[in-house]
């Protein structure tokens, strides 16, 4: 039964998947059996919740879903490679700046003529008529909870536990140093910030003294009738806490879930029903948030970023091309603090000149200490799967199939004074991993890609320029594999391709104009992550294989890339067979404990249980060392014991989802529960049930 329960949500996107299995040309990367294996791997850090299908989840199968769609019609002869160049695979397509709403209105009417004709791809090359601008006004979605006119910045903090400016603490694992991510846990030396994704609670934690822990506050986000808002991730800036939301039709979720048909029915009209809201509150005193800033943006949330005091957020909104939408629907709009909604100006809008799909990417910077400060807005007519952020700029990139080529499309939003400029786009072959597939450095903009060409794969390192144009290629990397992980520091690259076994290539960058292989190393078991850890060291979290390909267990390896044209694996750690971690998928679960020598991350195993007939994940939270060269496993703590996690009652919901600690106390994180164990001994101090 618990097997049955915990797989429902694989079972449902399968469900949906059903009717491409006729499909006779499907790329590798978007099979339904590729898919469904994504999805697997995404649902095993979700296995917490206790929803049958939480918002995030049909968000992925979503994104999943619509892009497979689009790659249905592509297939159906849509012209959309027309600006790439199909000898080299690069293009800096031409993004258009609107002059007003005329070209978008009259875009999406034929758009919305051709679906209501039984057509579900794009108007193609016929002659788009030009459209009153006048016909599209500003819209108020429904009434927004307003922050409390009296709330101000409270600098009383004498509710918070005061930190020692001396005392360590752990912080979110993020890509780019000084562009901080969001979470779902965040410690700032003093208090901890901790909201499962998916729930409607934020706990405030006073974590110490370990032994008398204590919940200062509880927040419960703001509802509003017909709709559902849940907590995504968080970001907390002095006396600031942001919780990144995502507000839905109550209807699109439902206590019992979503069905299989609806997902996929919405995907086919390209509909997903949600919004991102961010609220900002005061924490100066942390037993008494106060609400300051409520801001809503049109589209699924893709991802932001935090520099400084700014947010930076990252939709994705699909228009309803199907029932009773209006014309004034197919412009993005964003809404402050429950005023009307804002559409944003055409002069800040721009399409590529084949633009094919009823989705925009829109960008928003908020100031968040000042609440009556206008955010820079900025939009495209286009799509996003991943978010790259650097000090300078942010891009999205998006990889697409037109049954012969894969590529990815690439927008970037250079920061200005004012907020954000112009965007500038880009196109190479190819689809990309995540984001760390993409890295800046020094104006140049490095990507990696699996392209897929006649059912082989091989991978490719592009360089772009400040404009996005392709300054040059390392193309036919392992020939037959695909990109595990990719890790780009400073003028060198590294990345893990894999298929049997696990090639760890060294790539010079130091020469935009000529990127080349300097060395590799070839291993049993593949790296989903790297990590640097110290000077020419890095850290591969993975999985061990056989010489086949089957996995096992756990691998955690280490790699000397002193010599690059000599990569060595100097140490490796197998944990036992069956032994699973998220870590690499959810990055931001690693924890890099005090001097870089030591790390953490929640691993899990299946276990049968003879008394209940039924298997079990017995969760842990494991610390490691690294000393002279070797990966040694110091401490393996547990938040449930065996005989709790057994129990029908705890079943699949209660994994070790975070880590973080303050001075010598490490802390972990489950829904419901926070542990305090001594760094130094393992030794569990205190718990805290919430």
């Amino acid at each position: 039964m618990m097997k049955k329960k915990r797989n429902s949500q694989t079972d449902l996107l399968q469900k949906a998947l059903r009717p491409l299995d006729q499909i006779n040309t499907l790329p590798p990367s978007l099979t339904p059996a590729q898919i469904s294996a994504l999805l697997r791997q995404q649902e095993a850090p979700r296995a917490a919740k206790s929803r049958v299908l939480t918002l995030r989840h049909v968000a992925v199968a979503a994104a999943v879903l619509a892009i497979v769609i689009g790659a249905i019609a592509l297939w159906k002869g849509l012209p959309y490679l027309e600006i790439v160049n199909q000898e080299t695979g690069d293009a800096a397509p031409l993004v258009e700046v609107l002059q007003d709403y005329s070209k978008i209105e009259a875009y999406f009417q034929a758009l919305k003529d051709n679906l209501e004709e039984g057509s579900y791809g794009p108007p193609g090359d016929q002659a788009v008529a030009e459209a009153p601008a006048e016909s599209i006004h500003p819209t108020t979605k429904g009434d927004v909870p307003k922050a409390g006119a009296s709330a101000t910045p409270n600098a009383n903090a004498n509710s918070a536990p005061k930190n020692n400016a001396q005392t360590a603490y752990g912080k979110t694992n993020t890509q780019i140093a000084d562009v901080d991510e969001a979470d779902i846990l965040k410690n700032d030396g003093a208090c901890l910030y901790f909201s499962p994704s998916g729930g409607t609670k934020i706990q405030i934690i006073a974590p110490r003294p370990a032994g008398s822990m204590k919940v200062l506050s509880t927040i419960s986000v703001p509802q509003e009738s017909g709709k559902s808002l849940s907590v995504s991730e968080l970001y907390v800036k002095g006396n600031r806490l942001i919780a990144v939301c995502n507000l839905a039709d109550a209807s699109a979720s439902g206590k019992q879930g979503i069905s299989a048909d609806a997902v996929y029915n919405s995907c086919m009209m390209s509909v997903f029903n949600g919004d991102a809201r961010i609220l900002i509150y005061d924490i100066g005193d942390r037993s008494k948030p106060q609400l300051l800033r409520t801001f809503t943006q049109d589209g699924g949330i893709l991802s932001t970023r935090m520099i400084g005091d700014t947010l930076y957020l990252v939709t994705q909104y699909t228009v309803a091309l199907s029932g009773d939408g209006e014309l004034k629907d197919y412009i993005p709009t964003t809404t402050n603090n429950g005023e009307p909604s804002k559409k944003l100006n055409a002069a800040d809008i721009q399409i590529l000149p084949d633009a094919k799909t009823p989705n925009y990417l829109v960008v928003s910077a908020l100031d968040t200490r000042d609440e009556t400060k206008e955010p820079a807005r900025k939009a495209v007519l286009g799509s996003g799967d991943q978010v790259y952020c650097n000090t300078d700029a942010l891009y999205t990139a998006s990889s697409a199939y037109d049954g012969e080529t894969e590529f990815t499309t690439i927008f970037g939003f250079p920061f200005t004074e004012d907020g954000l400029g112009k965007s500038v786009s880009g196109r190479v072959r190819g689809h990309i991993l995540n984001q760390f597939s993409l890295d800046s450095f020094h104006g140049a903009l490095r990507i990696a890609t699996t392209e897929t060409v006649k059912g082989t794969s091989s991978s490719r390192i592009t360089i772009l320029d400040s404009s996005l144009k392709t300054l040059s290629s390392l193309a036919n990397i392992a020939p037959g594999e695909e990109i595990y992980a990719v890790r780009f520091l400073g003028t060198k690259g590294y990345v893990v391709t894999f298929r049997q076994t696990d090639p760890l290539f060294v790539i010079d960058l130091s020469d935009t104009g000529a990127p080349k292989i300097l060395g590799k190393l070839k291993i049993p078991g593949f790296s989903s992550y790297l990590h640097p850890v110290g000077e020419n060291l890095l850290l591969g979290i993975g999985q061990d294989t056989d010489l086949q390909g089957t996995t096992s267990g756990v691998k955690l390896s280490l790699f000397d890339v002193s010599n690059p044209a000599k990569p060595r694996e100097v140490d490796s750690l197998i944990l036992p067979n069956g032994t699973h971690t998220d870590a690499p998928l959810e990055y931001k679960s690693i924890l890099f404990l005090p001097g870089q020598n030591s790390f953490a991350l929640p691993i899990y195993q299946e276990e049968f249980d003879q008394s209940f007939h039924a298997y079990y994940r017995d969760y842990r939270y494991c610390i490691f060392s690294i000393q002279k060269n070797q990966i040694k496993l110091q401490h393996t703590l547990r938040n449930y014991t065996k005989e709790e996690l057994r129990s029908e009652s705890y079943s699949i919901n209660r994994p070790i989802l975070r880590g973080t600690y303050i001075g010598d106390t490490l802390y972990t994180l489950s829904n419901g529960r926070v542990c305090a164990f001594s760094l130094s001994s393992g030794q569990k101090l205190g718990q805290l049930d919430f």
